[in-house]
């Protein structure tokens, strides 16, 4: 993930597809094939994004699994007022400051746990974008 930083100055965070896993460890395959598409986490959104900030309003930049240039974290950080839906703000937040690029390939294992935001005690994570 670090080339595109390298090949592109304009790009301020980079980042994969994610493996799930379950709460033993065990990799979930045909889960992950089937969600990443969902996020355009697929071979024909590779590369350079053309809209940084689209990019993180579709939830295409992972709340986890990512690099992101120091400079520009520091000048982002998590607001924790925005609840489950404080990665779906991280994401746009970062998109206005430069340009994303997707690596087509495995880059995080995402473990779906019982304790997680999207499964735990009060979870309401299938609208964060709305409610950020």
């Amino acid at each position: 993930m670090a080339h595109p930083f390298e090949e592109h100055p304009t790009v301020v965070g980079s980042f994969g597809r994610q493996l799930f896993i379950s709460d033993e460890g065990e990799e979930l395959h045909g889960e992950s094939e089937a969600v990443n598409p969902g996020y355009y986490r697929d071979a024909a959104h590779a590369g350079l994004q053309a809209d940084a900030i689209l990019s993180g309003i579709w939830q295409q930049f992972p709340n986890d699994g990512y690099m992101v240039k120091t400079a520009i974290a520091r000048e982002v950080p998590h607001r924790p007022e925005c609840h489950a839906a404080a990665d779906f703000d991280f994401g746009i937040r970062l998109g206005e400051r430069g340009m994303f690029y997707f690596v087509d390939e495995y880059t995080t294992k995402y473990r779906n746990s019982d304790d997680s935001v999207g499964r735990g005690a009060g979870a309401k994570s299938d609208d964060s974008g709305y409610q950020a």
